[in-house]
């Protein structure tokens, strides 16, 4: 119940905010809750730099080294990332739990 709460409101500060400035060809376009899991679309506009791929990894990697975000992988509170293009198609995505940010160290 807890960690659903805590979910509900980084998704709403997170969409409350979007759709944010591009970084490279991508842009956080939408944040909700579902259960425990905060999920994050992003849309990739092409021609970037990064390949989605190597995107994903690297914010996975950021969401588990943020201070702010490790209590609540504690709490139960889980990420998707899903990294999609133009067209909608999810192209690559990732969940972020404590037990995949553990795997990392």
């Amino acid at each position: 119940m807890v960690a659903e709460s805590l979910a509900q409101s980084r998704a709403a500060a997170i969409d409350s905010k979007a759709p944010y400035p591009k970084i490279d060809a991508y842009q956080i376009t939408q944040a909700y809750a579902s259960k425990n899991t905060v999920k994050i679309n992003i849309l990739y506009g092409g021609n970037g730099r990064i390949k989605p791929t190597m995107a994903i990894k690297t914010a996975s990697t950021n969401y588990c080294r943020n201070a702010e975000l490790i209590p609540l992988f504690k709490h139960g509170v889980n990420y998707l990332i899903t990294i999609r293009d133009v067209s909608g198609r999810e192209l690559v995505s990732q969940a972020i739990t404590e037990k995949y940010c553990e795997s990392l160290k």
